[in-house]
């Protein structure tokens, strides 16, 4: 399912990580490298099990299985802080 960054969200590097401004909310976000490497892919329109993967290769000794909930957990959360969205879905910006 291809996601989308939402309108009202915007990144900002810093260093390996990626600090997420969410200006509907006043909030800020800070996600490590391993986040901040699957939402770039998922934003990019990288399918999950392709995300899986790609991490397998860029990480060394990690595990499929974790990979795979580390994923899930994080689209979860992002879906539900609306940092995302599927692009099926509108997104309100109230």
């Amino acid at each position: 399912m291809p996601y989308m960054l939402s309108p009202n969200v915007d990144l900002q590097p810093v260093d390996d990580s990626l600090v997420v401004l969410d200006l509907n909310q006043n909030a800020y976000f800070s996600l490590n490298g391993t986040a901040r490497f699957f939402l770039e892919k998922l934003i990019e329109g990288t399918e999950p099990s392709q995300i899986i993967d790609d991490a397998l290769q860029a990480f060394d000794g990690v595990d499929e299985q974790q990979v795979d909930a580390d994923l899930q957990s994080l689209i979860a959360e992002l879906l539900e802080l609306k940092i995302i969205s599927t692009k099926s879905e509108p997104v309100s910006t109230h």
